[in-house]
């Protein structure tokens, strides 16, 4: 029996894991399958961008003091791992704690280092980013912030991030 093959890019890759994520994310869909396709497209863009000396993303940041880094990363790793793996802790009655917030932050890192990567931003990535500056704006930096002018947005009434996405979309068919 031959298998039915095709072959893909690992920025492709990334990609298509991200925008899978993004929408299940402004769903509100599981939030394990979110988590888990969020940091395998995250996993992909930091190795590419860790061997091609690009700009620091959220597992390599300097804002982390160097003795805390390990640690850092073990934390923001530690769901990411438990979702995938089973090897070194095999009990099926096992749990971790997880902060789902932390998902949004792989998400946005993944959409930073596709962008260096000289890639365009979908529609559903700038959807997801001009949400996140509306809904942190503590968060983001003017510069940041300014891409997407989301004081215009500060007074409207809050949506639910699917309308949100559905009215992104729709604004962008115009």
């Amino acid at each position: 029996m031959l298998l039915k093959t095709i072959c893909v890019e690992k920025i492709e890759a990334a990609k298509r894991q991200l925008e899978t994520a993004i929408i299940l994310w402004f769903e509100d869909s599981d939030q394990i399958s979110v988590h888990t396709l969020a940091c395998a497209a995250y996993q992909i863009v930091h190795d590419i961008n860790k061997n091609s000396k690009g700009k620091e993303l959220l597992l390599d940041s300097s804002l982390i003091k160097d003795e805390f880094r390990k640690e850092y990363k073990v934390e923001m790793r530690k769901a990411m791992n438990f979702f995938k793996h089973a090897d070194s802790d095999p009990d099926p009655h096992g749990k971790v704690e997880f902060a789902n917030d932390i998902t949004d932050l792989f998400i946005f890192y993944s959409i930073i280092g596709i962008e260096r990567f000289g890639e365009r931003c979908s529609k559903l990535s700038l959807a997801f980013l001009m949400f996140y500056a509306i809904k942190n704006p503590n968060l983001i930096t003017k510069e940041f912030n300014g891409r997407f002018n989301t004081e215009i947005f500060a007074n409207l009434p809050l949506i639910s991030k699917s309308e949100f996405m559905k009215q992104f979309l729709l604004s962008q068919r115009q």
